[in-house]
């Protein structure tokens, strides 16, 4: 008697876990069904690359080991100038000691780095970098080889376009009307074009922030 009893307890808790099972398989399939008709909307934003030519004044101190950015001070470090590697380390003559057996330089990375942090901080508008800053001339303002420490005229180049804060964008376009969308987004800054995709065609974006995408298409 207790062998059926136990028997057919765990059938009904067998029964009990397939029927949760199927039901949560449903719940599942019955929410990706309701995604799949949900409206959605692709935002593609046609962006101009902007030329950037500028001067930055920077120091170069061999006795820090990191950059300073709010002081535009970059680590300086002695090396053979005969076997400068100059895809990682800047080369000029001007810096190369008097015996010609060691160069005052620094890490073109961190150079990458620091203009970065200024562009992303520049007001109202903030930048970023789509290609290597080119140091197309330099003016030495002071250098001193004893201590290791140079001030630094840098001529540089480089492409960049606007940062724009898709969170922001993303929670005005929630439910806007087709033309407000679009006559707020043809407002952004460098934009060429705007382009709006809704499925199922509409009047209005969608009402949920997460069926709508938005993707930077840069020319």
């Amino acid at each position: 008697m207790l062998n059926k009893a136990l028997a057919s307890t765990t059938e009904i808790n067998q029964n009990r876990l397939f029927s949760l099972a199927f039901l949560g398989s449903c719940v599942i399939l019955l929410a990706l069904a309701l995604l799949f008709f949900l409206p959605a909307a692709e935002i593609i934003l046609t962006v101009n690359r902007e030329p950037y030519n500028n001067e930055l004044l920077i120091k170069i101190d061999q006795s820090i080991k990191k950059p300073i950015d709010q002081l535009d001070t970059l680590p300086a470090i002695f090396l053979n100038p005969k076997n400068l590697n100059q895809n990682k380390y800047f080369f000029n003559n001007q810096l190369v000691s008097p015996d010609n057996l060691k160069i005052l330089t620094f890490r073109l990375d961190d150079l990458g780095r620091l203009l970065a942090h200024k562009l992303a901080s520049l007001s109202p508008t903030p930048k970023k970098m789509l290609t290597i800053p080119k140091i197309v001339d330099i003016k030495i303002d002071s250098l001193d080889f004893e201590r290791g420490q140079a001030d630094l005229h840098l001529f540089l180049e480089t492409e960049v376009i606007p940062v724009y804060n898709f969170k922001t964008i993303n929670n005005f376009l929630i439910s806007r009307p087709i033309d407000e969308a679009r006559a707020y987004l043809k407002a952004l800054p460098s934009l060429e074009k705007v382009k709006i995709i809704l499925r199922p065609n509409g009047p209005r974006l969608p009402s949920l922030g997460t069926r709508i995408r938005i993707r930077l298409d840069i020319i």
